[in-house]
């Protein structure tokens, strides 16, 4: 069977604008405010699941936040996932295909 296609989500209005409030503020540092997309956006416009949201927010901010924690913490989740792939548990995903 194969992958059914990804359906970004689509935001009206203030939320995924470039003039979205959300954007002009962070808790806990600038680490996102310094990047041209954040990951949250990324993620939401191309309709990434909580799992490859957080591998994107990993290696996305290593350099101004954790440093190889974070990496380590983005190649955790990525080999979850791809166990999980593997053995046929993620909706919309044959590993077979």
């Amino acid at each position: 069977m194969a992958r059914a296609p990804i359906k970004p989500v689509r935001h009206e209005g203030n939320v995924a604008g470039s003039d979205a409030a959300w954007k002009l503020k962070q808790h806990g540092g600038d680490h996102y405010q310094k990047m041209a997309i954040q990951p949250f956006e990324y993620s939401m416009r191309n309709g990434l699941g909580g799992a490859e949201h957080s591998i994107v927010k990993y290696v996305s901010r290593w350099k101004d936040k954790n440093g190889i924690e974070d990496l380590e913490k983005g190649l955790h989740i990525l080999e979850m996932l791809i166990e999980e792939a593997k053995a046929g548990r993620i909706p919309d995903f044959d590993p077979n295909a």
